[in-house]
């Protein structure tokens, strides 16, 4: 009886070494995942970041563009008048 008491407690602190063991990997991986999780929110911020910078150089871009035709249509019409004038 000494005997299988001895074996069921020894199966016992198996057990449950195999629940502290289990315990322990399921809390890492749950760290990596938290660590993978901070990892790509920081991406996409700065993906985010660098997309709203891109779409403001690009208006920027476009604003200098027209600016320059607004300002070749309106010498193209002063030189235009000018001949009118001299006409």
């Amino acid at each position: 009886m000494i005997f299988e008491t001895e074996i069921h407690c020894l199966k016992l602190m198996n057990n449950n070494d195999d629940l502290l063991k289990n315990y322990l990997e399921s809390q890492k991986r749950q760290k990596e995942i938290l660590e993978e999780t901070k990892k790509r929110r920081l991406e996409n911020q700065n993906n985010q970041e660098q997309t709203k910078n891109l779409s403001v150089n690009i208006k920027n871009q476009l604003k200098e563009e027209e600016d320059k035709n607004l300002l070749i249509q309106n010498k193209a019409l002063l030189s235009i008048k000018k001949l009118r004038v001299n006409i």
